[in-house]
């Protein structure tokens, strides 16, 4: 029983936080306008086969990721904001309590402290050049689709790119669904193993 109560009284913390990020946690207004001179700064061609599949094609790496977001972006906005909201932990702004589990993920992992602190130390200039130009992919094609643009992700930056690649990892040992059975569980998960009894 104790048990049970401690669950409920997590949950409720949870869910008063991300209601409180949600509602009281100030967010600038970005012109998306301000990013339309991006296009001028890269030297990408996109060209679509008769299938519709892009081929980018940069004069330097960085050309190419802001080529290959554009297209990325022409092709599933819609994942991709999703993305962002995800790895960014705000999800739940979109998805209510649904997106809790995820909003819960990215701070339990301490995704952004982490980002925060390794982005310049860990990665090369020409790294970081690369999710720089895919973020301003994402910014060039939201400030020339506005209606489908959710205003609250931009400007995204290189650190919402590297964030995504550390948010994706756990997704591929299922731990969201770890997360979505602790969040939907009327009874506590079992913690420890099984033993057998000896004789």
């Amino acid at each position: 029983m104790i048990k049970k109560i401690l669950y409920v009284l997590a949950g409720l913390i949870v869910i008063v936080f991300l209601v409180g990020f949600i509602f009281f946690v100030p967010r600038d207004h970005v012109d998306l306008e301000t990013f339309r001179d991006l296009g001028k700064k890269y030297d990408v061609e996109i060209l679509r086969d008769k299938w519709g599949v892009p081929h980018v094609f940069g004069k330097t790496d960085a050309d190419t990721a802001f080529g290959i977001a554009y297209a990325h972006a022409e092709d599933d906005f819609v994942t991709i904001q999703g993305t962002l909201l995800a790895s960014r932990g705000m999800l739940a702004t979109e998805l209510g309590l649904k997106g809790a589990p995820n909003d819960y993920m990215v701070q339990l992992l301490n995704i952004w402290d982490t980002i925060n602190e390794k982005y310049e130390k860990n990665l090369s200039p020409e790294t970081r050049a690369i999710c720089r130009a895919y973020a301003e992919g994402l910014n060039y094609y939201a400030s020339l689709h506005p209606d489908q643009a959710n205003e609250q992700l931009y400007p995204a930056r290189g650190k919402d790119v590297a964030a995504g690649f550390v948010h994706k990892v756990p997704l591929f040992f299922d731990m969201d669904q770890t997360l979505k059975l602790i969040f939907n569980s009327e009874t506590p998960l079992e913690t420890e193993m099984p033993v057998e009894k000896l004789e």
